[in-house]
Protein backbone atom coordinates (compact mmCIF):
# COMPACT_ATOMS: atom_id res chain seq x y z
CA UNK A 1 0.00 0.00 0.00
CA UNK A 2 1.20 3.47 -0.93
CA UNK A 3 -0.69 6.22 0.87
CA UNK A 4 -0.28 9.81 -0.33
CA UNK A 5 -1.54 11.86 2.60
CA UNK A 6 -3.78 14.90 2.22
CA UNK A 7 -1.65 18.00 1.65
CA UNK A 8 1.28 15.97 0.33
CA UNK A 9 2.66 16.63 -3.16
CA UNK A 10 4.86 13.78 -4.38
CA UNK A 11 6.91 14.60 -7.47
CA UNK A 12 7.67 11.58 -9.62
CA UNK A 13 6.08 8.44 -10.97
CA UNK A 14 4.93 5.10 -9.60
CA UNK A 15 5.69 1.67 -11.01
CA UNK A 16 4.01 -1.26 -9.26
CA UNK A 17 4.25 -5.00 -9.88
CA UNK A 18 2.61 -7.86 -8.02
CA UNK A 19 -0.61 -8.72 -6.25
CA UNK A 20 -2.92 -6.73 -3.98
CA UNK A 21 -1.44 -3.32 -4.83
CA UNK A 22 -3.10 -0.27 -3.20
CA UNK A 23 -2.38 3.36 -4.15
CA UNK A 24 -4.50 5.67 -2.02
CA UNK A 25 -4.93 9.44 -1.56
CA UNK A 26 -6.08 12.17 -1.04
CA UNK A 27 -2.64 13.65 -1.78
CA UNK A 28 -1.19 14.72 -5.13
CA UNK A 29 1.16 12.85 -7.46
CA UNK A 30 2.85 15.52 -9.62
CA UNK A 31 4.81 15.00 -12.84
CA UNK A 32 5.00 18.64 -13.89
CA UNK A 33 8.79 18.84 -13.57
CA UNK A 34 9.45 16.27 -16.32
CA UNK A 35 9.55 16.96 -20.07
CA UNK A 36 7.33 15.16 -22.56
CA UNK A 37 8.04 11.40 -22.68
CA UNK A 38 10.97 11.71 -20.25
CA UNK A 39 9.84 10.97 -16.72
CA UNK A 40 11.35 8.66 -14.09
CA UNK A 41 8.96 5.84 -15.12
CA UNK A 42 7.58 4.94 -18.55
CA UNK A 43 4.07 6.08 -17.62
CA UNK A 44 3.21 8.24 -14.64
CA UNK A 45 1.40 5.50 -12.74
CA UNK A 46 2.24 2.10 -14.20
CA UNK A 47 0.74 -1.15 -12.95
CA UNK A 48 2.75 -3.97 -14.51
CA UNK A 49 1.11 -7.44 -14.52
CA UNK A 50 -0.74 -6.75 -11.28
CA UNK A 51 -3.61 -8.78 -9.85
CA UNK A 52 -6.17 -7.09 -7.60
CA UNK A 53 -4.99 -3.48 -7.77
CA UNK A 54 -6.78 -0.45 -6.34
CA UNK A 55 -6.13 3.22 -7.06
CA UNK A 56 -8.43 5.43 -4.97
CA UNK A 57 -8.84 9.10 -3.99
CA UNK A 58 -5.52 10.31 -5.40
CA UNK A 59 -5.03 13.47 -7.51
CA UNK A 60 -2.60 13.19 -10.41
CA UNK A 61 -1.33 16.21 -12.31
CA UNK A 62 1.13 17.08 -15.04
CA UNK A 63 1.88 13.70 -16.59
CA UNK A 64 4.72 13.42 -19.14
CA UNK A 65 2.97 10.60 -21.08
CA UNK A 66 0.06 8.22 -20.31
CA UNK A 67 -1.17 8.99 -16.81
CA UNK A 68 -2.50 5.66 -15.49
CA UNK A 69 -1.60 2.49 -17.38
CA UNK A 70 -2.60 -0.95 -16.07
CA UNK A 71 -0.44 -3.19 -18.32
CA UNK A 72 -1.22 -6.91 -18.46
CA UNK A 73 -3.32 -6.66 -15.28
CA UNK A 74 -6.32 -8.52 -13.85
CA UNK A 75 -8.92 -7.00 -11.52
CA UNK A 76 -8.06 -3.31 -11.34
CA UNK A 77 -10.28 -0.69 -9.69
CA UNK A 78 -9.69 3.02 -10.24
CA UNK A 79 -12.06 4.95 -7.98
CA UNK A 80 -12.52 8.66 -7.26
CA UNK A 81 -9.29 9.64 -9.04
CA UNK A 82 -8.78 13.14 -10.37
CA UNK A 83 -6.42 13.63 -13.34
CA UNK A 84 -5.45 17.23 -14.06
CA UNK A 85 -3.49 16.96 -17.28
CA UNK A 86 -3.35 18.69 -20.63
CA UNK A 87 0.27 19.72 -20.13
CA UNK A 88 1.87 17.71 -22.97
CA UNK A 89 0.94 15.61 -26.02
CA UNK A 90 0.18 11.93 -25.37
CA UNK A 91 -0.98 12.51 -21.79
CA UNK A 92 -3.79 9.95 -22.05
CA UNK A 93 -5.83 9.66 -18.85
CA UNK A 94 -6.36 5.94 -18.26
CA UNK A 95 -5.10 3.32 -20.72
CA UNK A 96 -6.03 -0.27 -19.89
CA UNK A 97 -3.32 -2.11 -21.85
CA UNK A 98 -3.90 -5.86 -22.30
CA UNK A 99 -5.89 -5.83 -19.05
CA UNK A 100 -9.18 -7.34 -17.98
CA UNK A 101 -11.77 -6.80 -15.28
CA UNK A 102 -11.02 -3.09 -14.98
CA UNK A 103 -13.45 -0.79 -13.16
CA UNK A 104 -13.14 2.99 -13.56
CA UNK A 105 -15.63 4.73 -11.28
CA UNK A 106 -16.39 8.27 -10.11
CA UNK A 107 -13.33 9.82 -11.77
CA UNK A 108 -12.61 13.23 -13.30
CA UNK A 109 -10.12 13.32 -16.18
CA UNK A 110 -8.81 16.34 -18.04
CA UNK A 111 -6.26 15.52 -20.71
CA UNK A 112 -4.80 16.88 -23.91
CA UNK A 113 -4.92 13.45 -25.50
CA UNK A 114 -7.38 10.55 -25.09
CA UNK A 115 -9.23 10.28 -21.77
CA UNK A 116 -9.68 6.48 -21.99
CA UNK A 117 -7.69 4.45 -24.53
CA UNK A 118 -7.89 0.66 -24.46
CA UNK A 119 -4.78 -0.81 -26.07
CA UNK A 120 -3.24 -4.19 -26.75
CA UNK A 121 0.47 -3.70 -27.27
CA UNK A 122 3.41 -6.07 -27.74
CA UNK A 123 4.91 -7.77 -24.71
CA UNK A 124 1.74 -9.20 -23.15
CA UNK A 125 1.23 -12.31 -25.32
CA UNK A 126 -1.75 -10.76 -27.14
CA UNK A 127 -3.70 -10.84 -23.86
CA UNK A 128 -7.32 -9.80 -24.32
CA UNK A 129 -8.67 -6.44 -23.21
CA UNK A 130 -12.04 -7.30 -21.77
CA UNK A 131 -14.60 -6.56 -19.09
CA UNK A 132 -13.81 -2.88 -18.73
CA UNK A 133 -16.53 -0.88 -16.97
CA UNK A 134 -16.53 2.92 -16.78
CA UNK A 135 -19.24 4.55 -14.66
CA UNK A 136 -20.17 7.90 -13.12
CA UNK A 137 -17.20 9.83 -14.57
CA UNK A 138 -16.55 13.25 -16.11
CA UNK A 139 -14.15 13.55 -19.05
CA UNK A 140 -12.61 16.61 -20.70
CA UNK A 141 -10.07 16.42 -23.51
CA UNK A 142 -8.57 19.49 -25.13
CA UNK A 143 -7.54 17.89 -28.41
CA UNK A 144 -8.16 14.20 -28.90
CA UNK A 145 -10.81 11.58 -28.03
CA UNK A 146 -12.89 10.84 -24.99
CA UNK A 147 -12.72 7.12 -25.85
CA UNK A 148 -10.29 5.38 -28.17
CA UNK A 149 -10.62 1.63 -28.47
CA UNK A 150 -8.20 -0.71 -30.27
CA UNK A 151 -5.77 1.93 -31.54
CA UNK A 152 -2.18 0.69 -31.17
CA UNK A 153 -3.49 -2.82 -30.75
CA UNK A 154 -2.13 -6.29 -31.23
CA UNK A 155 -4.54 -7.92 -28.77
CA UNK A 156 -6.64 -10.75 -30.15
CA UNK A 157 -9.83 -9.40 -28.61
CA UNK A 158 -11.32 -6.26 -27.09
CA UNK A 159 -14.75 -6.95 -25.72
CA UNK A 160 -17.30 -6.16 -23.02
CA UNK A 161 -16.34 -2.51 -22.71
CA UNK A 162 -19.17 -0.58 -21.03
CA UNK A 163 -19.55 3.13 -20.23
CA UNK A 164 -22.51 4.45 -18.20
CA UNK A 165 -23.43 7.85 -16.82
CA UNK A 166 -20.53 9.73 -18.38
CA UNK A 167 -20.35 13.53 -18.62
CA UNK A 168 -18.28 14.95 -21.47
Amino acid sequence: TLYVAGGAVVKGGIEAKGDNIRILGPGILDGSDYPHADGPTVYMLTLEKCNNALIRDVIIRGSWLYTIAPCGCNHVTIDNVKICGSRVDNDDGIDPINSNDVIIHDCFLRTDDDCIATKGIAGYNNKKCENITITDCSFWTDRANIFRIAYESEADTMQNITARNIDV
